[in-house]
């Protein structure tokens, strides 16, 4: 039996190893017992076991995701408000142009108008005076006024006047009707084109 173990002892070698034939094994066993002396100790050597801890495998580097922190919202700059803009001054009419004044309706023996809406003119252009009441007038002018005294307007019918001379509103009326007096005053006001 002893004779045999080392045979054995190869043919599991080479069964594990798979490197050597079956009849290559037997003749290096012949060869291998014929070797041996009798009575030598036939026990083998101590053969370490195969190492079969896995070989330690290097973990893939992992990139962390770089993230951009939000941004941060901009202060609010408080803004100013937007100037008032000026007042636009009228635009100035043509010389020569014509500005109505219509009398009106049931006007009689009064007033024309008031101080608070009076007709606003400029020197050069042309006062153009229609009568929409049911009887005539006629426009009486101041020594000082800024128009020539008028001729009777009929119902329905206009009168132009030149504008030629500045004249303020003032507290009493340059202009009236000429059959009803100063009770029934015509307040204009007449101011100079100015030059550039």
């Amino acid at each position: 039996m002893i004779r045999w173990l080392p045979i054995l002892l190869l043919l599991t070698f080479a069964a594990c190893e798979g490197t050597m034939s079956l009849d290559d094994d037997s003749a290096a066993l012949q060869d291998g017992a014929s070797a041996l002396a009798p009575g030598a100790d036939t026990t083998p050597a101590p053969t370490s076991p195969a190492d079969t801890t896995p070989a330690p495998t290097t973990p893939a580097p992992t990139t962390t995701p770089t993230t951009t922190p939000p941004a941060e919202p901009e202060p609010e700059v408080p803004t100013e408000p937007d100037p008032e803009p000026e007042p636009e001054e009228p635009a100035l009419p043509e010389l020569g142009s014509i500005v109505e004044f219509q009398i009106s309706p049931g006007t009689g023996g009064g007033a024309w108008n008031t101080s608070a809406d009076a007709v606003v003119v400029y020197v050069g252009q042309v006062l153009r005076i229609t009568n929409f009441d049911d009887r005539d007038h006629t426009m009486h002018a101041a020594d000082n006024a800024a128009v020539d005294h008028g001729n009777t307007i009929r119902p329905g019918q206009s009168e132009d006047h030149v504008v030629t001379s500045p004249q303020p509103v003032g507290t009493e009326a340059r202009m009236w009707d000429h059959g009803e007096g100063r009770a029934a005053a015509f307040w204009v006001e007449a101011r100079d084109y100015p030059t550039p």
